[in-house]
């Protein structure tokens, strides 16, 4: 073939590609919209399942007339076998700007729904879940079930509101926690010398009239100081994670008008009948930037200026964090603050997660007893974050404000958001309803708690929930045994963690359940825990742990730190603001012997790549393995997996990317390399290259363990 022709066929092709790609461009999508009448297609049992189809975009045909709409739906349980297809016929383009059907969905659960539509050569298709629950109970003063509220995206919109507070209440959610942040006050007026201070509210305002129309019970958090109220306004920084600009974690600069502000939010919200003093205040700079003495000045000037503007609010105090080595533990914070005449103002405790730590309530409760507050002051938990937090009620905590109800965005995935952005429910949310519904408020009548699984019985004169969870992944067998008695035989039930309910065979007046997920026995009579016999863990893949404690340090680090996971593990942590010598950096060398000639995986347990995304708060470092080349640990995402067992993950199984941003290095493995090795010794350096940048460029970072694992044995 000549030149020429070459060229030639080159132009053919090149037209052909730009013909092909005009015609691809000539076919643009049909544009699918489906809603409903129920937000976030969640709803209850009984109601007809009906849902709008918009199409539009439709193109014309030869003879200039607009294509008919044709148009069908697949519908299909998640976690279940069950599916239906069905073709919606044809539509002319006016009947397709509203399509109505009905969806023959007879149980409860969760649904995917896929609409497809076809007018003449343009697609579109839309797909979304629904939920089916159950009844929610009417809302109640007694009932334990409440939420922490997300706002609503964008400026003030009562259809929002309306929206969000619906969401709530087909959840089952009697109580909301509306936290007043600084971009809750929106005009604010102050008169310095009548001592008066008046703030608008508008959006927070829709949000809490919606909640409230539906009888939903609200407890206000205050948790920021307005900026023109401030000691220091304006100054946003430092800021400290989530916690808001500075000026509003700081003292009033006038507690005269700090007091009129708490009168003022409370006339103006007059249902509001609870208001929590602050936001987990003993976590030192976050989310109170003060000292103690400041603090329990500020809770008595707001505990009074609530009372003044409703006499009937009782005050919350104050939705301690949990304490651990990097934070001031919640006890002796609250211990002082108490003891400078906060202690006859509060009316109710609050504490964050007290499911998780079996020595806090019964700590608070010791606290309230030293400061003379009744035996009977309730304990609430403002934000659990675990579903079902069974133990809550084995701790005598009596309200539980799950954190949270719309998921913000895909780093909230470990928190089971109960919905969607768009408000569609979650498998979470469809526990959190079936929950709210089969325990409501009756009490706690026994309580079994194992390592790999928790039951417990909750019965009244009218019904009997056993509700049961696994505690970990990663585990096999275990089931409870019921004893059912003649009077239940005919109403006992077992009801999934999404709400489906199947009938128990009763054989020699017991039923069994597999405690695999979480789920729920259930009769309008009485029933009694038999046995139960706890899952197994699943034992773990081969790997060999060297723990950095072995190392030989250059320059100053120490081992005193412990994390939990490893069998007596200590950390070395190298923590200085001092520069290191010339030609001496900061190192680590960790001998490792590997037990036979193979090719293995390295995982690292250490300080997460997250901590390296600019401005970094860790150091900067590399590696090698014997006197092989550098490789540098980059702000890159890696491979990780969970490195133990936990209510939301299991161990040796893949991170999920909605789950990286809350981590910490104690939680997980990451991946650094797969290499062969010879059988016997050999050295793992690592060496810091650069001081972090926040807060205070120090030299800071801790390795606990390097971990080897035979190829194959690797997620």
């Amino acid at each position: 073939m000549n030149n020429r022709v070459k060229h030639l066929a080159c132009l053919v092709v090149l037209v052909i590609a730009i013909v092909q790609q005009a015609a691809c461009a000539d076919k643009p999508k049909l544009h699918v919209q489906l809603s409903s009448a129920a937000p976030g297609h969640l709803f209850i049992e009984g109601q007809p399942i009906t849902f709008n189809a918009l199409v539009a975009g439709q193109n014309k045909d030869t003879n200039n007339n607009w294509h008919d709409v044709s148009a069908s739906y697949v519908v299909r349980e998640v976690d279940g076998s069950w599916s239906l297809h069905k073709d919606l016929g044809t539509f002319s383009p006016s009947e397709a700007r509203k399509i109505t059907f009905s969806l023959p969905v007879n149980n409860r659960g969760l649904y995917e729904i896929t609409l497809k539509a076809k007018a003449g050569n343009r697609t579109g298709e839309q797909r979304t879940r629904l939920g089916v629950t159950f009844k929610p109970h009417i809302p109640t003063d007694q009932s334990p079930w409440g939420l922490f509220l997300i706002p609503y995206d964008g400026p003030t919109d009562p259809i929002k509101a309306a929206a969000l507070a619906e969401s709530m209440r087909r959840l089952g959610v009697s109580w909301v926690r509306l936290n007043f942040w600084a971009t809750a006050y929106e005009q604010v007026n102050v008169d310095e010398a009548n001592h008066r201070v008046d703030i608008t509210y508008s959006k927070w305002q829709s949000m809490a009239d919606a909640l409230n129309e539906r009888g939903i019970r609200i407890m206000g958090t205050l948790c920021h100081v307005p900026s023109e109220l401030s000691s220091q306004p304006g100054v946003s920084g430092p800021k400290n994670s989530d916690a808001g600009p500075l000026y509003a974690r700081v003292m009033p600069r006038d507690m005269r008008l700090w007091q009129a502000f708490c009168e003022d939010i409370a006339r103006k919200f007059p249902y509001i009948n609870h208001w929590e003093t602050w936001n987990e205040p003993n976590l030192p700079g976050r989310y109170w930037a003060g000292t103690r003495d400041e603090f329990a000045t500020l809770v008595k000037h707001t505990a009074k200026g609530i009372k003044q503007g409703n006499p009937k609010a009782r005050i919350v105090f104050s939705g301690f964090a949990l304490g651990d080595a990097q934070r001031e533990h919640p006890v002796p914070f609250a211990d002082f603050v108490l003891a400078n005449g906060v202690a006859p103002l509060v009316d109710i405790y609050s504490s964050h997660g007290l499911y998780s730590r079996k020595s806090l309530a019964p700590a608070w409760r010791k606290l309230m007893g030293k400061h003379g507050l009744p035996e009977d002051t309730p304990l609430w938990d403002t934000e659990p974050k675990a579903i079902l937090p069974l133990s809550s009620w084995s701790h005598g905590v009596s309200k539980l404000f799950h954190f949270l109800h719309i998921s913000p965005g895909r780093n909230y995935g470990a928190f089971a958001p109960l919905v969607h952005k768009d408000l569609t429910p979650t498998r979470d949310g469809l526990t959190y309803a079936a929950a709210s519904h089969l325990i409501g408020s009756r009490p706690l009548r026994s309580f079994h708690d194992h390592q790999t699984a928790q039951v417990a019985v909750f019965a009244d004169n009218a019904r009997t929930t056993i509700a049961f969870k696994p505690t970990a992944r990663g585990i096999e067998g275990g089931q409870v045994t019921v004893n059912v008695p003649e009077s239940s035989r005919d109403s006992v039930e077992l009801v999934d963690q999404l709400g489906r309910s199947t009938p128990l065979k009763v054989s020699n007046s017991q039923v069994t359940a597999p405690l695999s997920r979480i789920g729920f026995i259930t009769t309008s009579g009485s029933l009694k825990v038999a046995n139960v016999v706890p899952p197994r863990i699943k034992p773990e893949p081969v790997q060999h742990v060297f723990q950095f404690e072995t190392a030989t340090p250059v320059g100053p680090w120490n081992i005193n730190r412990p994390t939990p996971g490893w069998t007596n593990d200590h950390v070395a942590g190298i923590w200085t603001k001092d520069q290191p010598a010339p030609g001496k950096p900061y190192s680590l060398i960790l001998p490792i012997n590997a037990p036979t000639a193979d090719r293995y995986d390295l995982w690292l347990s250490a300080d997460i790549w997250t901590r390296l995304v600019s401005p970094r708060t860790i150091s900067t470092w590399r590696w090698k393995l014997n006197d092989g080349p550098w490789h540098t640990f980059d702000h890159q995402p890696k491979k990780m997996i969970w490195r133990k067992h936990g209510d939301r993950h299991e161990a040796n199984t893949p991170v999920r990317d909605d789950e990286v941003f809350f981590l910490g290095g104690g939680s997980v493995l990451q991946h650094l390399t797969s290499i062969a090795l010879t059988r016997g010794k050999h050295t793992f350096t690592v060496e810091l290259t650069a001081p972090r940048e926040r807060p205070d460029n120090a030299w800071c970072i801790y390795f606990d363990a390097l971990i080897l694992r035979p190829n194959g044995n690797t997620p």
